[in-house]
Parts: C-alpha cells; sequence; structure tokens
C-alpha cells in the first residue's frame, strides 16, 4: 500500500508494468479448438501493435509457458509475476511456438491509462 502512496504522490497516479498481449488461458476447450501440443500455460491471442511484446517478437498463437522462470498456468499467475516487477524491468518469457521453445527477453513498459 505503501509503494501506491508513495506513486500517487510522485506522479499523481498509480504505474503499472504491462506486457500489452491479450490470452487466453489453455483449457481442454482451448486445447481442442486450437489444436494446441500443450496443456497448460497461456496462448496469445493478440499482441497490441508498439508495445513491450510487440517490440521483441512476440506473437499471436505464441503460449507462454514461463515468466522469469516460474510455470505459467493460470492468467492469475501472469498477472501476480507482473505486478511484482516495475515498469522497466527485464524479464525472460519462455514460450512455445510452431512446437519450439524459446526464451524471449522483454523490458515491461508502462500500462496505458484507459
Amino acid at each position: 500500500a505503501k509503494e501506491i502512496i508513495d506513486e500517487l504522490i510522485k506522479y499523481g497516479k498509480v504505474i503499472r508494468p504491462w506486457l500489452g498481449i491479450s490470452y487466453l488461458p489453455i483449457t481442454p476447450q482451448v486445447v481442442s479448438r486450437f489444436n494446441l501440443p500443450v496443456k497448460s500455460g497461456l496462448y496469445v491471442a493478440s499482441v497490441i501493435s508498439g508495445s513491450p511484446a510487440d517490440k521483441v517478437g512476440l506473437r499471436a498463437k505464441d503460449i507462454i509457458r514461463k515468466f522469469d522462470g516460474q510455470e505459467v498456468e493460470t492468467s492469475q499467475d501472469l498477472k501476480a509475476f507482473i505486478s511484482k516487477k516495475k515498469v522497466g524491468d527485464e524479464v525472460s518469457l519462455t514460450i512455445l511456438r510452431n512446437k519450439e521453445t524459446k526464451v524471449i527477453r522483454v523490458t515491461l513498459g508502462e500500462r496505458p491509462t484507459e
């Protein structure tokens, strides 16, 4: 709570880190619909143009398996991992793309205000 108050005082708003993707949790229905080779992770539905994820080449249809080496099984996992980081932090995403595992390093940006 102190960090939020400090940010409000310093910036007049709360600054949240952001990847810039929309995704689906991998459920049996998602596995079947998209014919996925895995049963857990997050399926990237889209990447926002100009976002941190876009700048490092993350693509729709990639599957996020790990965030900084930690398993990502639910959308809550990803949100929790990101919330512990700050804007400007570099993190690693282990992804599956076309059945090939890759590690992508991405610098978290500032979530745009809605």
